[in-house]
C-alpha cells in the first residue's frame, strides 16, 4: 500500500507540477507614511473641497513587476449625504520624486441598491466603497508615493488602512 502511495504522489508531482514558490505569490505592503490635508470625521478625513489630498508613503521591494493599488473608502453625496454613491479621485503615482502616472481613480460603492433605501442622510449605512489601479513603475524604483485628490462631486473619506498595495 505504501509503494501505491509513493506511486501516485510521484504522478501528481511529474503531471501537475510541484508546489508553487511561495516567491510568486504577491507581497502585501502596508503604507510606511500617510498624511492628508481632509477633513477628519471620527478617524476618516474627508476628500470634499477644492484642493483637499491624500497620500500614502511606500517602500518597494527589489524585482517588482506588477503592483495593485487597492483602496477601501468611504464615499457620498455630500456632507451628510445618501448612501450608494460612487465617487472618483484623480491619482498621481510618483517614484523616486517624480511623476510618473497621473489618471483618474473610480471607487464604486459595494452597496448602489441602498441609495433607494435611504433617500437622504443615512448616518454612515451604505457609504463603503472600492477601487484598483495598475502601476508600472521603473526598475530602478525603490519608494512610491500614490497621492490622491478630490476632483469635485462626491465626497470620499480615507484613512492610512484605506490603501493597500500588492506587489509581484
Amino acid at each position: 500500500m505504501k509503494r501505491l502511495w509513493l506511486i501516485v504522489l510521484t504522478l501528481v508531482v511529474l503531471f501537475i507540477g510541484a508546489p508553487k514558490n511561495a516567491s510568486s505569490n504577491p507581497v502585501k505592503l502596508i503604507p510606511t507614511g500617510f498624511k492628508t490635508n481632509g477633513d477628519l470625521i471620527m478617524h476618516w478625513y474627508w476628500l470634499r473641497r477644492s484642493g483637499h489630498y491624500a497620500e500614502w508613503h511606500f517602500k518597494l521591494p527589489q524585482n517588482k513587476k506588477i503592483i495593485a493599488a487597492c483602496f477601501s473608502t468611504l464615499s457620498t453625496n455630500g456632507i451628510n449625504g445618501g448612501a450608494g454613491y460612487n465617487s472618483s479621485l484623480k491619482i498621481i503615482t510618483i517614484s523616486n520624486n517624480r511623476v510618473i502616472a497621473k489618471g483618474r481613480l473610480l471607487l464604486r460603492n459595494a452597496h448602489p441598491c441602498l441609495r433607494r433605501v435611504f433617500r437622504g442622510y443615512s448616518h454612515g449605512v451604505g457609504y463603503r466603497s472600492y477601487g484598483c489601479k495598475l502601476i508600472k513603475v521603473p526598475p530602478t524604483a525603490t519608494d512610491l508615493v500614490i497621492k490622491v485628490e478630490y476632483m469635485g462631486r462626491h465626497h470620499t473619506a480615507v484613512n492610512k488602512d484605506s490603501l493597500i498595495l500588492y506587489v509581484k
